[in-house]
């Protein structure tokens, strides 16, 4: 079975966070919260819970999506079974949808089969702390101690240079 291309991009993208696995760093695209440790944000998700960004502890991978984001919602079953896979080993998941429909974007993460956190950012409350522009899908990646080490904008640039990379294991 071929490689999932998030779950290949995550692969690497992982690596600068979990130094334990000896993978080697992946550079990130320039962005000014690289290094940095945001506030925790709490935000409510779809199903009503109230979620960190990032989550204290885990490695958290947030995905900033749009409805109307073909590559955004092709992006998303892979990395629900990147969560499912990783999410017992340290890994948390969290979906932001820049959409001001909670009962659409509700549908379209059931549709896809998404079980991980999702809030919708209508008021670009989310987006703007974590500095997003108008490309998406954009992905960041925390480490445990909520520092930024991973933003990604264009998926896509990064796949072309992935080959058949296995995913480590969330280390300590």
């Amino acid at each position: 079975m071929p490689p999932r291309p998030l779950a290949l991009a995550l692969t690497l993208a992982l690596a600068p966070a979990l130094p334990a696995c000896g993978a080697a760093a992946l550079s990130t695209e320039p962005h000014p919260l690289v290094a940095q440790t945001p506030a925790l944000r709490k935000e409510m998700s779809l199903d009503g819970a109230l979620v960190s960004l990032p989550t204290p502890g885990k490695v958290t991978v947030v995905d900033v999506w749009q409805s109307s984001c073909k590559p955004c919602l092709a992006e998303m079953p892979h990395l629900q079974t990147l969560f499912r896979d990783r999410q017992s080993a340290g890994l948390s998941a969290i979906g932001v949808a820049a959409d001001d429909n909670p009962g659409l974007v509700q549908d379209l993460v059931k549709k896809l089969g998404v079980t991980y956190p999702n809030v919708v950012d209508a008021e670009r409350q989310v987006r703007g702390a974590l500095r997003v522009g108008a490309e998406l899908p954009t992905t960041f990646v925390f480490d445990r101690r909520g520092a930024v080490r991973v933003v990604r904008g264009n998926r896509s640039r990064l796949l072309t240079r992935l080959g058949s990379e296995s995913l480590p294991s969330v280390g300590r």
